[in-house]
């Protein structure tokens, strides 16, 4: 059994505290979140603000805070903790039998691995060496502030001996690591202007809760120091003897590094409580992805509990090898194969040929090329066949899309030709393999990971798991994590399997052999109108379905491959990355911004009023008038939009008080809807003092803390969101891309100009009769 919280450390010069809710309670208190399919919602969707905040109050937590004055919470911290070490319960069942029960716990939190546990190994090695709580949180203080201060060099941070010593107590309990889970500790890159090495920003907790909708968006903020607090300063801190309430005020500028007086300890704690509660949310919000790590860890015996999907791909692809190999994985885990040169002549396969005199042509120029690296940069071609524009490069290929829509009639259908695992398939088929590697290893091991995944993909549960221990659904989708990344771990410095001509192996010969399948399609009257890695789509005359099915089985059996095929009655893009599609079946597929829900799919993604893709799909595909939509929706959450500020920045905002204009100071994480009523909100740097206005300098509502108003009530700018939406449905209307440039010499301008000039002017006096 396994007992399971979530919990969170904050740390102040005079006060320590660490807050517990108990997950599986915070599960069943909101088990009814869900729509009439099953779907977990998040909470706003399903209950009022008052009945959110009633439940909260009765889930189950503990919190414990020790200050410079207070320690009667230490010892009950201490025996709470250790108290999850894992141990065996014994049972009396009603029949008289007794079993005997292991229970262990589990601790969820936000980037616990790097921060929460160290402080927590930091509280037990420490908390009875000294005889005042004063020194302990002293001590725990210095140690938050040299984390803190090491964070972005790792190398230093594993060097320090303090680090070092306090990294290796064994904590009792296990951890799991959200944050790491779904990749917020990377949910960006930035290039550094000075050293240009490309560094991951993460993601913060506070960011993530808009992204789950939660109506509390909650920094801790203190108010400006006064005399009670500067007396503080005055009688513990010597090189702060003496200063003004001004003077100090500017120095202390961290909250965190602020004495917490008396009467804001509450306020601190409830602070704390909400952060927790996050964490609870996002197991909630994504419980299938916990599932997953479990499931993973217990099948295949490694723990994956706080891994990526990327380090879950890592983890399952070394343990296979290790075991097909029989070699330890330090055997092989720092083998790569370096190229300086990489030759299409030695990289493309003999079979590849091609019969109309293009396309033959670029086959030969192709065969020339030598490149040196392997980013996106490195190669390029364009052509244009049969009308459509193709893109080949490095990383495979992609068509220029314009905006459009295709819809299927009597006549012909728009069909998605999938390729079924196509980049796998190819180093299956052709045995890709990097040098340094056994070839008959590596190949038994993606036939493995292929096949098993396809036979879990098929396989009802009530017909056995596949792979001992794990539901076939999640199998699948451990293995399809696998098997997908193999092919861009060819191109990692990082990873065992780099070898750049492999990975050029697979690219460059998948976009090729696409390229023999558009050719044979084209020749036989049916036009592509876009590719991808994936796979392309067609508009398939009705009565050619037989020639497809013949083609595609004669391509499939020639190159090795397979794959499967899906109707569309519909497909509205703007271009290959943002589209919505509806199925012969009726399913609709969304991507980009079409889609209402990428905030929580991906959690990495921003947060930018969803209303607009609602409205737009149900303008395209429900011919739901924009402004019907945006004035019958009763969820302001769908309208509100937020921007991740850095910390160079605070948002501010300007209000007239007696006639005197002010400038007031909002939280740097803000959540807010447009509003014809409102303030206009800017982000202003600490240091310059440059200031950019937010949401195009449009009037705003704050909305860090939901509330119960009612809809009309608002005030709600529908101009703002009704324009916002045209954004997307002129260029599709039109047919104009957005990222159209203009050109002085020609005498073209750029599509956002013509977009500007048309926009609205596809409206007909007849109907298409």
């Amino acid at each position: 059994m396994i007992k399971s919280y979530a919990m969170d450390v904050e740390i102040f010069p005079n006060l320590f505290s660490v807050t517990f809710v108990n997950i599986d309670d915070y599960l069943k208190v909101f088990a009814d979140c869900k729509d009439e399919k099953g779907n977990v919602l998040a909470l706003p969707d399903k209950l009022s603000v008052a009945e959110i905040k009633q439940r909260l109050d009765k889930i189950d937590y503990k919190i414990f805070w020790i200050s410079d004055k207070d320690d009667s919470m230490l010892l009950p911290l201490v025996s709470f903790i250790n108290d999850m070490e894992t141990k065996y319960v014994i049972k009396t069942e009603d029949d008289g039998s007794i079993t005997q029960t292991s229970v262990s716990t589990h601790l969820f939190g936000f980037n616990n691995q790097g921060y929460d546990d160290l402080m927590i190994k930091a509280f037990m090695m420490k908390f009875n060496r000294f005889d005042n709580s004063k020194y302990l949180i002293n001590k725990l203080k210095e140690f938050n502030d040299k984390i803190i201060s090491l964070q972005n060099d790792k190398e230093a941070f594993y060097q320090d001996k303090e680090v070092e010593l306090i990294r290796k107590y064994r904590l009792p309990y296990t951890t799991v690591d959200v944050q790491k889970i779904f990749a917020l500790d990377a949910a960006a890159k930035i290039v550094d202007k000075d050293t240009g090495e490309r560094k991951n920003v993460p993601k913060s907790l506070k960011q993530t809760s808009i992204n789950l909708r939660w109506h509390e968006l909650l920094d801790f903020t203190l108010p400006p120091i006064e005399e009670e607090e500067r007396d503080a300063y005055w009688n513990k801190r010597d090189n702060y003897r003496g200063m003004s309430l001004d003077e100090l005020n500017m120095l202390i500028t961290n909250d965190f590094d602020r004495y917490v007086l008396p009467k804001y300890i509450n306020d601190m704690l409830y602070y704390n409580k909400n952060d927790v509660f996050l964490v609870c949310e996002i197991v909630r919000q994504k419980i299938d992805e916990i599932i997953l790590r479990y499931s993973i860890s217990n099948a295949f015996k490694i723990n994956c509990l706080c891994s990526s999907r990327a380090n879950i791909a890592d983890k399952l692809t070394t343990k296979f090898y290790s075991d097909m190999s029989g070699l330890n994985k330090h055997e092989f885990k720092d083998g790569r194969t370096e190229r300086t040169c990489l030759s299409f002549k030695k990289i493309i396969f003999p079979h590849i040929q091609f019969k109309t005199k293009e396309l033959q042509d670029m086959l030969e120029e192709m065969k020339k090329v030598k490149i040196y690296r392997t980013n996106k940069d490195s190669f390029t071609k364009e052509i244009t066949f049969y009308g459509t524009t193709y893109t080949l490069a490095t990383g495979g290929i992609h068509s220029v899309d314009s905006p459009r829509i295709c819809k299927s009639n009597d006549e012909f259908v728009y069909l998605h030709h999938d390729y079924t695992s196509y980049y796998p398939s190819i180093d299956i088929a052709y045995h890709v393999c990097p040098a340094h590697l056994y070839d008959g290893v590596f190949n038994k091991m993606l036939l493995f990971f292929r096949d098993t995944r396809i036979k879990c993909k098929h396989t009802k549960d009530s017909e056995g798991y596949v792979i001992k221990g794990v539901p076939n659904k999640i199998a699948a989708e451990a293995l399809k994590i696998v098997i997908n990344s193999i092919y861009g771990k060819f191109g990692s410095e990082k990873f065992w399997l780099y070898d750049r001509f492999a990975q050029m192996q697979t690219t460059i010969n998948g976009q090729l052999m696409t390229m023999t399948l558009i050719e044979a399609l084209e020749l036989n009257g049916i036009h592509v109108i876009s590719a991808n890695t994936d796979g392309i789509v067609i508009k398939l005359p009705r009565n050619k379905f037989d020639t497809y099915k013949q083609i595609t089985d004669e391509w499939n059996e020639y190159n090795k491959m397979s794959a499967d095929y899906e109707v569309y009655d519909v497909i509205i893009s703007r271009d290959i990355n943002n589209y919505v599609d509806v199925q012969e079946d009726g399913t609709i597929e969304y991507k980009g911004d079409f889609d209402p829900k990428q905030y929580i799919k991906d959690l990495k993604k921003g947060y930018d009023m969803p209303i607009v893709a609602i409205a737009v799909c149900n303008y395209f595909i429900k011919g739901i008038p924009v402004m019907d939509t945006l004035r019958n929706h009763n969820n302001i959450l769908d309208f509100c939009k937020t921007q991740n500020i850095g910390r160079q920045f605070k948002v501010v905002y300007s209000v007239v008080e007696n006639g005197v204009e002010k400038e007031i100071e909002s939280q740097r994480h803000v959540r807010y809807y447009v509003s014809n009523r409102g303030v206009i909100l800017r982000k202003k740097h600490v240091v310059t003092g440059d200031s950019a206005v937010l949401a195009s300098g449009s009037k705003v509502k704050l909305l860090n803390s939901l509330d119960d108003l009612p809809i009309e009530e608002r005030n709600i700018d529908y101009t703002y969101y009704y324009n916002e939406a045209y954004k997307l449905i002129d260029p599709v209307k039109l047919g104009i891309s957005p990222n159209q440039k203009g050109n002085k010499a020609n005498g073209t301008v750029s599509g956002k100009v013509l977009l500007k000039k048309y926009s609205h002017q596809y409206n007909s006096l007849f109907d298409e009769n």
